[in-house]
């Protein structure tokens, strides 16, 4: 039986979607920290002996929030770390038009890539807190964990990212998911599982 060749785009080739899609500079910084944690913990693991297509998930950490704009509650632009442009003010503005903000980003961006990029697409699919349960496979545990381990475009502690992100939602969300007790298990067995395997501090990555 020939193994299927799994299809996912270049780095350059992303990079070029954050520019077709006006991707917020300050997102572009997150996901290519969330890249950085997934290769090291990727490449942590296949040393180990693990088998990890971390080019794949790579991939999906470039563009887990190429189109993150959508699901934000307003445009607002009090926090953002520079002066946007008008034209991608504009974009934005026809994006949120496009999708409406009660479709979760993850949804969002996975249909933009699933047609091409399948296996990728589920992986973007599976990358939120509220996925953290469902995730089965390495590469699907790796992005949804890392991106547990960049706020903005800091690498902290899984803690310190929960608290961070508990402070920014809890003011609208109605149950913020970061101090679900379930929630908090499961990434905190996640997390055991990837360091009793690679080794060293969970809370010292070296990057």
């Amino acid at each position: 039986m020939v193994k299927k060749k799994i299809i996912f785009p270049t780095i350059t080739e992303c990079e070029a979607y954050w520019e077709e899609l006006h991707t917020p500079q300050h997102i572009r910084e997150h996901m290519r920290q969330v890249g950085r944690v997934v290769r090291y913990l990727g490449e942590a693991l296949q040393e180990a002996g693990e088998s990890v297509n971390v080019d794949l998930v790579e991939r999906a950490a470039l563009l887990h929030d190429a189109l993150r704009v959508t699901e934000w509650d307003r445009l607002d632009f009090t926090y953002f770390p520079y002066t946007p442009e008008k034209k991608d003010i504009a974009v934005w503005k026809a994006q949120r038009a496009k999708y409406p903000s009660t479709l979760s980003h993850a949804q969002v961006n996975h249909d933009l890539f699933v047609e091409k990029y399948p296996e990728m697409a589920q992986l973007i699919l599976l990358h939120s807190i509220i996925d953290a349960p469902h995730v089965t496979t390495w590469e699907e545990k790796l992005l949804n964990y890392s991106d547990r381990r960049v706020a903005h475009n800091r690498i902290v502690t899984l803690q310190e990212r929960l608290d961070e992100a508990y402070e920014r939602y809890r003011k609208t969300a109605k149950t913020p998911l970061e101090r679900d007790p379930e929630i908090i298990r499961v990434m905190q067995i996640i997390e055991k599982e990837i360091f009793s395997i690679i080794g060293g501090d969970p809370d010292l990555l070296p990057l």
